[in-house]
């Protein structure tokens, strides 16, 4: 009984709803949103969930938006990727409540250029597929620390000498671009198998998207976060990727698939907003 009732609650959750609450968490975890913007946009957000049955939503779409793309200008080469896209998405909401865009699958496009360049970037890097970027991953206890520290008894004495290091070159300022680390070579080949498979991952995660059933694209797409969960905790890029997953039109075909998309935005939210927390803490 608890459990129909829930997913009944869940049922009415819609993407218009987790726009605003996405972007609340966003402003508050983003360091690179300038004080003046977060106030801007929270107050947008927030009058979209109270007034949501009164106040037309081309109103607060236009607000984030314009909010988010004035603080893109202005931070532009310090924001992180992903940052891009959830002006993309703005942008998108905002022309589609305007009534300005065609009849087009544009969560479905977006997602398609977002791995296909992130594909190709990786594809035309050196620094990717030698393995240093990976290793550098692993060194920061960012992506199976624990676990490889398992199998790499060193490993924790590396990462010791990587962190101090990053810490000695985030202080000396710009000028200083090289990071020095070591790791042996039994790890380096470790983090090389790790690129390749990622890599060969998002290619046929493209391909997919491109060629596939929509069903079996969404499916691929949430089995493909939760995989990368585990190598890096993105949980900002991993929620807006579920809510432009939950912005396509195709995705209400399937019930049970837009409910799984509800509950790991839900979760990356507030494990996100944990993890801020804490690091304030």
């Amino acid at each position: 009984m608890q459990t129909k009732i829930l997913l009944v609650h869940l049922d009415k959750i819609t993407s218009h709803a987790l726009y605003p609450i996405f972007l609340i968490y966003f402003s508050f975890t983003s360091v690179e949103i300038s004080l003046l913007f977060k106030i801007a946009i929270c107050g947008g957000a927030l009058m979209s969930l109270i007034f949501n049955d009164e106040i037309p939503e081309i109103y607060p779409n236009w607000i984030f938006a314009i909010g988010l793309g004035i603080s893109l200008t202005m931070n532009y080469f310090v924001v992180p990727n992903h940052y891009f896209i959830i002006f993309y998405v703005s942008l998108f909401l905002a022309f589609r409540s305007s009534g300005w865009l065609p009849t087009f699958n544009y969560p479905h496009l977006l997602l398609l250029i977002v791995f296909a360049l992130a594909t190709f970037q990786k594809v035309i890097s050196p620094q990717f597929f030698d393995g240093e970027f990976i290793a550098t991953l692993f060194l920061q206890k960012h992506s199976l620390f624990w676990v490889n520290s398992y199998f790499f008894t060193d490993l924790q004495s590396y990462s010791e000498e990587f962190i101090r290091n990053y810490k000695q070159v985030i202080q000396s300022g710009p000028e200083t671009k090289i990071l020095p680390f070591h790791i042996s070579e039994s790890f380096r080949i470790y983090s090389l198998v790790h690129t390749y498979l990622i890599a060969i991952l998002e290619l046929i995660l493209v391909i997919i998207l491109i060629f596939s059933s929509p069903k079996f694209r969404y499916i691929s797409l949430l089995i493909f976060i939760w995989t990368t969960l585990a190598f890096r905790p993105e949980l900002t890029f991993f929620s807006i990727l579920c809510l432009t997953a939950l912005m396509d039109p195709e995705m209400h075909n399937s019930q049970a698939l837009r409910r799984c998309y509800v509950t790991s935005f839900l979760i990356f939210i507030c494990l996100g907003a944990v993890s801020v927390g804490v690091a304030f803490h």
